[in-house]
Parts: structure tokens; C-alpha cells; sequence
């Protein structure tokens, strides 16, 4: 698969993160079946270089204009990421795409987010969405935004934008909960992030 995906990757060109870039064109430019397209498309997301916006419509991320630039490969083996030695096998769920949308946009309301991440098949998405949200705001990975989006009815006092910091924002990789622990954990950083908001004060180690 790393040669179909290492193709779809070259065919974005002088795509910029933002893009909207399609399967179909992915397909037609590179000869690929739509198939191989697709498979390759969620390659390329699990490995963070691409973020799924809508169904058959994906955005470059940076890492992956990044490598782009660089010339990288994508290397055969294992498609998830290694965290210190472990290998992290797990299928994408709403909460990953919800994480990958609001690395991307930065500030976004949760009806925003859930038309990014919906596939149709969710069940109570943006409940669950929610308390995604709610974990990575008591963790301190995000923050309300002060002023409200405009409401689309008279009666609503307006949706809350949610603002990802610049500085909480750790790689491809979402957060997972862990409910023993209190805690989110990070395998970007390969470390806990309490819910009390308290892991940032400690300082990182450095490797």
C-alpha cells in the first residue's frame, strides 16, 4: 500500500493545507482505481498528512505539505503510528476525524465539526462529540470563545466556538480517555494530560 499511497500524496501537487482535494481527481490524476484512491486516501489520514473534510473530499495537512516539500516516502510497514515502541492499532472513530477537523480549522462551533466528521453512520454524533469536546476543554487543549456565533434561529442564544491552542495542539494522533487515570492520554507525547488541566505545568522531557 505505501507506493498507492506514496502516489495519491504526489498527486496533490501544489495543494496548501485548506484544499479541498477530491477522490475523484486523486483517481484521474494518478490512474488509480477509485478504490485504490480511497484506501490510500485513509492511509494517508491515519498517518496524518491528510484530513478527511467531507465524504470523498479530503485537506492536505501541514505535515503532509511538509513532507511533500521534503521529498519524503512513506514507508511499508505498520499504517499507525509508533508511540515509544508500541504500536497503536485502533480504526478511526468520529472523535479522531473531530480532532483532525479542529486541527485544521482551529476555532469551529460543534455543528461545524460534525458536518466536517459526519459518514452518516454515527449514532448520537454530536452528543458524542460533546463530551469529546467537554474531556479536551477540562484537560486544557481547548477554550470557549467569549463571543458566540450568530444563531441561525431567533430563539438560540448562539453556538459556542471552540478555540484548539496553538500551543495544546500536539499532532495527528487525538487524545484518548482514559477514565482510570482522570486523564486524556497523548500518544503525540506519549504522556497523560489530567482533566483537572493540570499537565501543562509540567515541563516536557526531553528525549
Amino acid at each position: 500500500m505505501s507506493w498507492v499511497a506514496q502516489r495519491v500524496l504526489a498527486a496533490t501537487g501544489t495543494a496548501q493545507p485548506g484544499d479541498c482535494l477530491r477522490e475523484a481527481d486523486l483517481a484521474l490524476r494518478t490512474g488509480l482505481t477509485e478504490k485504490q484512491t480511497e484506501n490510500a486516501c485513509r492511509v494517508l489520514v491515519r498517518r496524518g498528512l491528510l484530513s478527511r473534510r467531507v465524504a470523498g473530499c479530503h485537506n492536505l495537512t501541514a505535515e503532509g505539505r511538509a513532507a511533500l516539500d521534503a521529498g519524503s516516502r512513506i514507508a511499508s510497514g505498520p499504517q499507525h503510528p509508533h508511540v515509544a515502541g508500541r504500536r497503536i492499532v485502533r480504526a478511526e472513530t468520529a472523535r479522531d476525524r473531530m480532532w483532525s477537523a479542529l486541527r485544521m480549522e482551529g476555532k469551529a462551533t460543534l455543528d461545524d465539526l460534525a458536518m466536517l466528521v459526519a459518514q452518516g453512520t454515527e449514532a448520537d454524533l454530536k452528543n458524542n462529540l460533546m463530551k469529546y469536546m467537554r474531556m479536551l476543554e477540562r484537560a486544557g487543549y481547548v477554550k470557549r470563545l467569549s463571543v458566540k456565533e450568530a444563531p441561525l434561529v431567533l430563539t438560540s442564544n448562539g453556538c459556542i466556538r471552540w478555540w484548539l491552542l496553538p500551543d495544546r495542539n500536539t499532532g495527528p494522533i487525538a487524545p484518548r480517555p482514559v477514565p482510570k487515570r482522570r486523564a486524556l492520554y497523548d500518544a503525540n507525547r506519549d504522556r497523560d494530560y489530567p482533566l483537572d488541566g493540570s499537565g501543562w505545568a509540567q515541563p516536557e522531557e526531553c528525549s
